[in-house]
């Protein structure tokens, strides 16, 4: 069976949007925001009518509590995730993917490693990326861009004849 190679170079901006589109793509997280922002606009509209009495409620602090967590989880990233990416040189070297029949090779410029296919979790691809998941929560980032759609296309075609008994979601 022939190798799949795909090669990859991630960028701070490009992992950061990625962090954000992955947040963004959770149900909870937009009802909180929606909540949030509704939250907003009818506590500025209270204020403006001079209508101070709900002010002094308990459900209004409940609603306050959650509008702050919700702008705090957006912000928070914007600091810890460029931190991250700049502290792991991993993530910032050109790194090539090679997929053959005993796993995933992953080679970069200071690293080499090999991923079994019974220790792969699973895979996905979400907008021009594939994540190769490890666990539950661990993956490898591998940008293929939004115009290169024929990477993921040949990818799963080649997972799909492999046979290999793992979640693929692309």
């Amino acid at each position: 069976m022939n190798s799949f190679t795909i090669q990859s170079q991630l960028l701070k901006r490009e992992y950061l949007k990625l962090h954000y589109q992955l947040m963004f793509a959770r149900a909870w997280m937009l009802c909180m925001c929606v909540f949030a922002g509704l939250f907003i606009v009818f506590s500025t509209g209270l204020f403006v009518t001079h209508n101070y009495a709900i002010f002094d409620s308990d459900l209004y602090y409940y609603g306050l509590m959650v509008t702050i967590w919700t702008i705090l989880i957006i912000i928070i990233p914007l600091i810890t995730v460029p931190l991250s990416f700049k502290s792991n040189q991993m993530l910032q070297e050109a790194t090539s993917y090679e997929f053959t029949e005993e796993g995933v090779n992953v080679t970069g410029e200071s690293f080499t490693s090999l991923y079994k296919w019974a220790k792969i979790y699973k895979i996905k691809g979400v907008n021009g990326w594939i994540l190769l998941y490890q666990s539950h929560r661990s993956a490898n980032i591998i940008k293929v861009g939004l115009d290169n759609g024929t990477d993921i296309r040949a990818l799963k075609d080649y997972l799909k004849q492999s046979g290999f008994k793992i979640k693929i979601q692309l």
